[in-house]
């Protein structure tokens, strides 16, 4: 991370404490947080923004939401160039964003949670990955989970620094 990040009240790490939800088929878990000086509803309004998710994560280069941001709700994304087709599982305004997703060989959920900490935010990021390519390539699927989801925060809090 550059200097110029200054927004984070701390570093990109795996939670210390707190219920994680598991999911029973998973291969792989991944789960990371950050506190940002942002407030819930600023990083809740970039995460509910999808179409303009490319306009922060570089990864993210095309999108297209069907419906309204509600459970069922179908996404369509291309992300590191593999297509992905999401559904919304769970939508609590500025506390708790996830859906499921399926890739070529991978089945995921991703759950972003929110919490008002201090006049900031501690933002988590947890995935479970299941499917044949996570159960084949566990350590290499693991690891490029691992940098997506960093990568991920990393991003979203360079964009709430810039509606601060």
């Amino acid at each position: 991370m550059s200097e110029a990040n200054d927004f984070y009240l701390g570093r990109v790490t795996a939670p210390s404490s707190g219920q994680i939800e598991i999911e029973t088929n998973a291969v792989i878990t991944v789960s990371r947080q950050v506190q940002v000086a942002s407030s819930p509803e600023a990083i809740w309004g970039l995460l509910i923004n999808f179409a303009k998710w490319p306009d922060w994560n570089s990864k993210v280069t095309k999108i297209k939401v069907y419906g309204e941001n509600c459970p069922g709700t179908v996404i369509r994304w291309k992300i590191d160039h593999v297509k992905i087709k999401s559904v919304l599982q769970s939508v609590v305004p500025c506390k708790k964003l996830s859906w499921s997703g399926k890739a070529i060989g991978i089945k995921a959920i991703h759950t972003y949670q929110l919490k008002e900490a201090n006049y900031a935010t501690l933002v988590e990021s947890t995935v479970h990955w299941s499917g044949i390519l996570p159960k084949l390539l566990t350590r290499h699927m693991k690891k490029r989970l691992e940098e997506s989801v960093s990568y991920g925060l990393e991003s979203l809090c360079r964009a709430s620094a810039e509606i601060v």
